[in-house]
């Protein structure tokens, strides 16, 4: 990712993506002067494809930022998420649905 045309002024380049064979972003970096030198997400997914983790990370260190863990029901809707902050105790949400497939509010 890049801001500007590459060769011209002004060209900043503002983030690395890495991705797997289908294409899936696994890794985004971006680096910076100053105390924090880079940022960086990482996304894990499962065999459907689905994100199944992301974790977010800030150097120098690395020191984990935030932290998100899914599992999905079987039609793909999220089943449970949960969020953890570097400095916070992980707290799990939970859906669930009718089966008219309204989903109803987490638990």
């Amino acid at each position: 990712m890049a801001w500007g045309a590459e060769g011209q002024l002004p060209y900043q380049l503002v983030g690395i993506q890495t991705r797997n064979v289908a294409g899936q972003v696994t890794k985004r970096r971006t680096d910076s002067t100053g105390a924090m030198t880079f940022v960086e997400s990482n996304w894990t997914y499962d065999k459907l494809g689905r994100v199944t983790d992301q974790v977010v990370q800030k150097g120098p260190g690395p020191t984990q930022v935030v932290r998100q863990e899914l599992a999905y029901f079987g039609n793909d809707d999220v089943k449970t998420l949960r969020p953890t902050r570097w400095h916070a105790t992980a707290r799990t949400s939970g859906w669930s649905s009718d089966r008219n497939c309204s989903r109803r509010a987490p638990s």
